[in-house]
């Protein structure tokens, strides 16, 4: 199978080592038959074989090439192979099902398997939170349904599996079915080409409950002993913390929150996040120097706006410190003359008017824009700027915008963001991509705890503007955590080594070898 279609199908074939790990503990279970529904380059079933597995295995592939190589290079007894759509399978039941399922977005797929894999989640498991469910979630849905009493499963599966929302009503169904729960995770990484983190279910005595899961944790590789295992509960996995992450820091830091609960705030109680506006064509809708020059475009065809980070390169902590020489123009004609009908036929040349988020519009060219922000926030940064839109421009998508909400002060949040605390709870509750970078969205970052200072400390905010400037992060978090942690929080220096301690934790956990 090309890449291409490697990528299309989420099929990011398995390694030896986690694929005998998986074979191993299914084993031992002693299972009659065994079902792997997305078989792929057949390593499940050969590794079965290589075990001395001698029942029946059954193996499903939707990808007819990759299905017919197998099956043309592996004919053994007791193995019957079937071409078909996983999740149109219903025609016997197993002991075990294990596997790799396709890490991949049902809107990539091809229409048909879209329409089967939508109507499965919206029709057969009565689900309404996705659009485009994800492949992988879909799997072990059907998995479950297929399985014998005692049975058991046991996936390769996205870290993103362990807190994602609509991941909720699947734990809720694998505590409610399976009597003992298990997740593995590793530092190390078993997909190196798409940076994906993973981690092992292992679900067994289908047909009973339980309200905790045992967790796993593995410094090295998966085969080898764990370093760490913890016990996880149903209703911190349900509600929306982050007891995966909370499991490989220092308990401390639990007695540490519980102590300083009543001083602190979610995010989502004083301000409300959103993307930014998107104009769909990037190049069009803010037009270089030499092109406003060329069209004759002019005050009324455009507004000053934020479209870049780099604009924020020496900006400190206000958009007032941004020279107005720097900002970007958006075309916004509130104006039709011949001078903007003229740029617009351009866009029309250019096949701007028929591209995806264009083609919507009533008019392709005016951008729907979002109220101007009170702050804005970079989405990809270790430590992400707070910084106050003073001056109120608009900004892109490339930053979260935020709201204040009623009786809450303009420079409020400087006060209370730049800390070692804020910085712990980004590593708690923002995910990252593969390969380590965070990336801020508003659900995520509205579940961040900060200090709520009601009055504003003018001469830290000149401090912490000017070393914003400077890009000197780390001071900036020392002198937060003097006047924000410890001089308001009355926290000690040992309760800001386990804040630290944690920090270290989390990103070991999150950067990649």
């Amino acid at each position: 199978m090309d890449d291409h279609l490697k990528k299309k199908l989420g099929a990011f074939y398995s390694s030896n080592e986690i694929v005998d790990f998986i074979i191993k503990k299914t084993l031992l279970l002693k299972p009659n038959n065994i079902l792997e529904p997305s078989f792929g380059d057949g390593i499940f079933i050969k590794n079965l074989k290589k075990f001395n597995y001698n029942n029946t295995i059954t193996g499903i592939e939707i990808e007819k090439n990759t299905f017919t190589k197998f099956k043309n290079d592996y004919l053994k007894k007791n193995i019957e192979l079937i071409n078909q759509n996983f999740l149109t399978y219903n025609k016997n039941y197993f002991d075990a099902i294990i596997g790799n399922p396709p890490f991949v977005r049902t809107r990539f797929l091809h229409n048909n398997q879209k329409l089967i894999s939508v109507n499965y989640y919206k029709k057969k498991l009565k689900l309404k939170s996705l659009s485009d469910p994800s492949t992988w979630l879909l799997f072990v849905y059907h998995s479950i349904s297929l399985l014998k009493k005692n049975g058991s499963i046991s996936f390769i599966l996205p870290y993103d599996f362990t807190f994602v929302t609509y991941a909720k009503p699947l734990w809720e169904k694998l505590f409610s079915s399976f009597g003992k729960i298990e997740i593995h995770h590793t530092k190390k990484r078993y997909f190196p080409n798409i940076l994906q983190d993973t981690i092992v279910l292992f679900a067994q005595k289908f047909g009973r409950n339980t309200n905790k899961l045992n967790f796993f944790i593995y410094l090295d590789g998966i085969n080898k002993k764990y370093d760490i295992k913890k016990i996880i509960y149903k209703d911190d996995i349900i509600k929306k913390g982050r007891p995966f992450k909370y499991a490989l820091i220092s308990p401390k830091f639990k007695i540490i929150e519980k102590k300083i609960s009543k001083k602190l705030s979610y995010l989502s109680e004083l301000i409300d996040f959103h993307i930014g506006y998107v104009s769909g064509n990037k190049k069009f809708f803010h037009p270089s120097i030499d092109v406003i020059k060329k069209y004759m475009l002019n005050n009324s065809h455009l507004i000053k706006t934020i479209a870049d980070t780099k604009i924020l390169k020496d900006s400190g902590i206000y958009t007032s410190n941004i020279l107005t020489s720097k900002l970007n123009d958006l075309f916004y004609p509130t104006n039709i003359d011949k001078h903007a009908s003229n740029y617009i036929s351009l866009g029309k040349k250019e096949s701007v008017n028929k591209q995806h988020k264009t083609s919507k519009r009533d008019d392709w060219y005016m951008v729907p824009l979002i109220k101007k922000p009170d702050y804005l926030v970079t989405v990809f940064n270790e430590f992400p700027l707070m910084i106050l839109n003073d001056k109120k421009y608009l900004a892109t998508n490339t930053f979260l915008c935020g709201y204040l909400k009623n009786n809450i002060e303009n420079e409020s949040l400087l006060n209370n963001w730049y800390s070692s605390l804020t910085q712990l709870y980004i590593e708690l509750e923002v995910h990252s991509l593969g390969g380590g970078m965070l990336v801020m969205v508003p659900q995520e970052i509205s579940q961040i705890k900060v200090p709520f200072l009601k009055k504003n400390n003018k001469n830290f905010l000149k401090k912490v503007n000017l070393l914003a400037k400077n890009k000197k992060i780390n001071e900036i978090l020392d002198l937060g955590d003097q006047v924000i942690l410890k001089d308001y929080l009355k926290l000690t220096s040992n309760d800001l080594k386990v804040i630290k301690d944690s920090i270290k934790i989390l990103k070991f956990w999150r950067i990649p070898n």
